[in-house]
């Protein structure tokens, strides 16, 4: 899903039919899965979303920081065991980002894929705006 200086957030897809759901999430020594959503006890599944979240991984590298927020979400449709899926949500932040060589270009991007950085919401190797993600630089 993301790999950045040596560490990297992976998952493994449960599918049915064509349709796929995020069942295991594991970024360094975390591991996140279907059986350890609600501790172990899920509830039945209803036409409704229910929704439950291990705690936050944090992950500090020097100037980087990665935050890892991982949920499990029941309900009818979703057709993988317990009827639940992983959303997995991934906020990183670089500091000390230099300037990029195009103004027009995404500084967080640039720097990203300079670095030899990848991810499932990296555009490749474009650095412009607008066929990237949304990021923020601080």
């Amino acid at each position: 899903m993301y790999t950045y200086s040596g560490t990297s957030v992976q998952t493994l897809y449960h599918t049915v039919d064509g349709a796929a759901w995020v069942a295991n999430v594991t970024a360094g020594s975390n591991e996140f899965n279907l059986d350890l959503c609600w501790n172990g006890n899920p509830p039945t599944p209803t036409d409704t979303n229910q929704r439950w979240w291990f705690p936050t991984t944090t992950v500090i590298n020097g100037d980087e920081t990665l935050v890892l927020d991982v949920s499990c979400v029941t309900k009818n449709r979703i057709m993988s065991p317990y009827n639940t899926r992983l959303d997995v949500y991934i906020t990183k932040t670089d500091n000390n980002i230099p300037f990029p060589s195009d103004p027009r270009n995404n500084a967080f991007l640039e720097y990203e894929i300079q670095n030899g950085y990848n991810g499932i919401c990296m555009p490749g190797s474009s650095v412009n705006v607008a066929t990237g993600p949304v990021c923020t630089c601080s």
